[in-house]
């Protein structure tokens, strides 16, 4: 999922990846009545660190520096626990974020009020 946002304040030239990994019931007997699991939420945890880290080059997701970014909603599902989750969601996320297509968008001045009127295809 994709949407268009004002850009994070401590790095202005570049988009925002959020991600959420869910490992449902079917995935294996231990998560059947947990709400959230541990589990789930240090994958999360620990693929956020890895975008933060700069794996993934963010500035792409950027339209006009300051003003208008692509913040990227990337919710890996977990359907069976067969193995190492970790290396899994990784290659999960790795493949979504390379096929990930984004418009080509610029930012149009508003002519009345002297700003940004915002982003268009």
């Amino acid at each position: 999922v994709r949407f268009l946002t004002g850009p994070p304040t401590r790095r202005p030239d570049e988009g925002e990846v959020q991600v959420s990994v869910r490992l449902l019931p079917i995935c294996a007997p231990q998560y059947e009545n947990l709400r959230e699991s541990l589990e789930g939420a240090s994958l999360t945890a620990y693929l956020q660190q890895l975008i933060e880290s700069g794996w993934f080059d963010r500035s792409q997701l950027c339209i006009e520096e300051g003003v208008a970014c692509f913040t990227l909603l990337a919710d890996i599902v977990c359907l069976a626990d067969d193995g190492n989750l970790t290396d899994a969601c990784t290659l999960a996320l790795a493949s979504a974020l390379r096929d990930v297509r984004l418009p080509k968008m610029a930012v149009v001045q508003n002519k009345n009020a002297g700003g940004p009127a915002g982003p268009r295809r």
